[in-house]
């Protein structure tokens, strides 16, 4: 996710970035282009039977333009608000915006989870490679977790982590109860003041 906008009191994270975007588009035209094949093949003069090919890889190329356009037009959004909590927006392409709020209190703990994807990678997709990935989760009181954002380094989940615990953590430490006032350190007792003030 992108930093949209990164204060002492506030950290907002838009997605899917450029690159995402730009990545389901192109898979979305892909698919596209699969699907316009296949049913070209369905009109050719193939025998009923044969036709069942055409038609499964005509569902699979509309699956995959589907799933493409998807990712290229949703949207979501992290908001952390010194103290208050964690607003998150999503809206799942064309379809209507959802919200989830967790107030800081709600939230038992900022963690980094360790994870392991595989990627595949040149013209052969039996060639992949495994790397490490982070997620950054806020874990709520009742049980619920959910997923933040994602790095492939850990210090950068640790970083992210730490940066969120901060702001949740502005009137007392993430978890703890708030709402109670701090003693005015600053004021002297009557006894220690001077007569006559």
């Amino acid at each position: 996710m992108k930093e949209k906008r990164v204060s002492p009191t506030r950290l907002e994270l838009i997605g899917p970035g450029i690159g995402e975007r730009l990545g389901g588009g192109l898979t979305a035209v892909v698919g596209a282009g699969v699907a316009t094949l296949a049913a070209r093949h369905l009109r050719g003069p193939l025998p009923s039977p044969f036709k069942v090919v055409p038609i499964i890889i005509g569902a699979a190329g509309a699956g995959v333009s589907a799933l493409g356009a998807h990712s290229a037009l949703s949207e979501h959004s992290v908001v952390v608000e010194a103290g208050r909590g964690v607003t998150f927006r999503w809206r799942p392409g064309p379809f209507a915006p959802h919200k989830l709020e967790l107030k800081a209190a709600e939230v038992a703990a900022v963690e980094a989870i360790h994870g392991v994807e595989r990627l595949s990678y040149g013209s052969e997709f039996d060639r992949t490679t495994s790397v490490d990935v982070y997620r950054v989760t806020l874990v709520a009181r009742d049980g619920r977790a959910v997923m933040m954002e994602k790095f492939y380094s850990r210090t950068q989940a640790d970083l992210r982590v730490k940066q969120v615990e901060r702001l949740l953590a502005a009137k007392g430490p993430v978890g703890a109860s708030r709402g109670k006032r701090r003693p005015n350190l600053r004021a002297r007792p009557k006894s220690a003041r001077k007569p006559g003030i």
